[in-house]
């Protein structure tokens, strides 16, 4: 994320900016609601909580990508919807990494 900001200062584009915070906020959102989401139907076994957070996540997805499109002289849309997976996809990484670090170490 830092890099990102560094690089949209040097190039002076303030839009970057904007959408790269817009976009990493939401995504850490999504991300804390979907985690709560896997906690509340493991632990407390409350499988309509299934229905309610998937369509929280979809609203917010929705929210950074409807300013993204009526505000186009502050946010990018490009960048909104690389940075919207931001922490998917580093837990993704992680999560793989993580794995083959345990495979390796069992041979």
């Amino acid at each position: 994320i830092f890099i990102a900001i560094a690089i949209a200062i040097i190039f002076k584009k303030t839009t970057f900016i904007y959408s790269v915070i817009l976009a990493s906020l939401f995504s850490y959102i999504i991300f804390n609601n979907m985690i709560n989401t896997q906690i509340s139907i493991l632990k407390k076994k409350n499988i309509k909580a299934i229905y309610i957070g998937y369509i929280l996540r979809l609203i917010f997805y929705a929210i950074p990508l409807i300013l993204a499109l009526q505000e186009k002289e502050y946010f990018n849309f490009y960048v909104i919807l690389v940075f919207l997976m931001l922490f998917q996809g580093v837990y993704f990484f992680a999560e793989i990494i993580r794995f083959i670090r345990r495979a390796v170490n069992l041979f």
